[in-house]
């Protein structure tokens, strides 16, 4: 588990500050995942439970999802309080061979995170994501996501799963889990 996206450019993906992105791990070290091939990061996952504001300032459309997000907006893992929010971004590089299957790995890398937060207790309400990518637009949908138009952009999209009442095969065992913890 770490970050990254770091100001020096060699991992080929958007650059944040690194000291935003520091300030975000610091407060909640749990929501940046990386996959390596041969010690060369290939592709990252973000799980970041953030409040209702920045899921409705994303929504805006004005600003990309990691100009929205503050420190204030990072909520933390606790047992047993519900999150809203899950705000889901994976990445992979482009120039890796077989870009699809580390992606593939991202996604189940990912849901396994979500399943082993539900064994801590932690219950996660809604999965809200975005993406401008035919990939992660498709995926998105493919997953049963709610799709919304970013107010000010037609080609990106916001996406919203309502994990409670989602049919989605890929988050069953992450139901299950909330429900026997419940009982």
């Amino acid at each position: 588990m770490g970050c990254c996206r770091t100001r020096d450019c060699d991992t080929g993906f958007q650059v944040l500050d690194e000291a935003v992105v520091r300030k975000w791990t610091v407060k909640n070290p749990h929501i940046y995942y990386v996959l390596k091939y041969q010690d060369f990061i290939v592709g990252y996952s973000t799980v970041m439970p953030i409040t209702q504001r920045a899921v409705n300032e994303i929504m805006k459309g004005k600003k990309k999802a990691w100009e929205a997000i503050t420190l204030d907006d990072i909520v933390p893992y606790t047992r047993g309080v519900p999150i809203e929010y899950v705000f889901l971004e994976i990445g992979v590089r482009d120039e890796v061979p077989q870009p699809k299957q580390f992606g593939m790995r991202l996604l189940s890398g990912t849901i396994r995170a979500l399943e082993d937060l539900a064994k801590e207790g932690v219950i996660i309400k809604k999965i809200f994501a975005v993406s401008s990518a035919s990939d992660g637009i498709r995926l998105c949908r493919e997953f049963g996501f709610k799709e919304m138009s970013l107010t000010s952009e037609g080609n990106r999209f916001g996406f919203e799963l309502d994990i409670e009442t989602s049919t989605s095969l890929y988050l069953r065992d992450y139901r299950q889990i909330i429900q026997n913890k419940q009982e």
